[in-house]
């Protein structure tokens, strides 16, 4: 039974590790806009912030406040299986999902310009 709970507990320690790998994409996308240091040091402190806080919570509901080598391992297993297998088609479909509704918005603002201008 003890073994299966430890795998139990690593797989979902590499959950969480993927979701915030998929965070950082997230947020990585989101810098792209921002072009001043003070900034992008905010959205990096606050990405930390809320990636401690929820491995922290995690760590502690699953691990039973016992931080143990193989949880740590498992994370970083998450972030990198997301990083090199998933997370390709999640930046990209969420680069597309942008694009397309700025491309609207922008359509939107062009005939609305157009319907004061008359």
């Amino acid at each position: 039974m003890e073994d299966q709970t430890q795998l139990l507990v690593l797989l979902l320690m590499c959950a969480g590790g993927a979701l915030c790998a998929a965070l950082y994409d997230i947020f990585a996308f989101f810098r792209r806009w921002t072009k001043k240091a003070f900034f992008l040091q905010l959205w990096d402190c606050l990405y930390v912030l809320l990636c401690s806080a929820f491995l922290l919570m995690l760590w502690c509901d699953i691990g039973r406040v016992q931080l143990r080598l193989y949880l740590v391992f498992s994370v970083i297993c998450g972030a990198l299986l997301y990083h090199f297998g998933i997370g390709f088609y999640v930046r990209l479909c969420l680069e597309k999902c942008i694009n397309t509704i700025c491309g609207m918005l922008k359509k939107r603002a062009e005939k609305t310009s157009k319907k004061l201008e008359k």
